[in-house]
């Protein structure tokens, strides 16, 4: 059995001045069982928002420095796969 594969992890705005709201968004294979995402230790919604891909909108942009986002899956048999990614903000005045 093959645990789902994430492809890719992007912050929008990307890196740099961010601005509220920013969105996160993540690629992998449609149709996971659970996803469950946080932006250090704030929980994040994810919706898939077309076939493989998880979009999360974060209301008040993460203040200023590096932060984490992580994720964890589960595909519809019960394979898992987890992944993190940096992001470091600079606040858009």
């Amino acid at each position: 059995q093959v645990a789902p594969k994430i492809q890719t992890i992007a912050f929008e705005p990307a890196e740099g001045k961010v601005k509220d709201p920013a969105t996160v968004s993540v690629v992998s294979e449609p149709g996971l069982k659970t996803i469950s995402a946080k932006l250090d230790d704030s929980e994040i919604m994810m919706v898939e928002t077309e076939s493989g891909t998880y979009v999360g909108s974060i209301a008040e942009a993460p203040s200023e420095g590096q932060h984490e986002f992580t994720i964890d899956m589960t595909d519809s048999v019960g394979n898992k796969a987890s992944m993190s990614s940096k992001w470091n903000v600079k606040r858009k005045t």
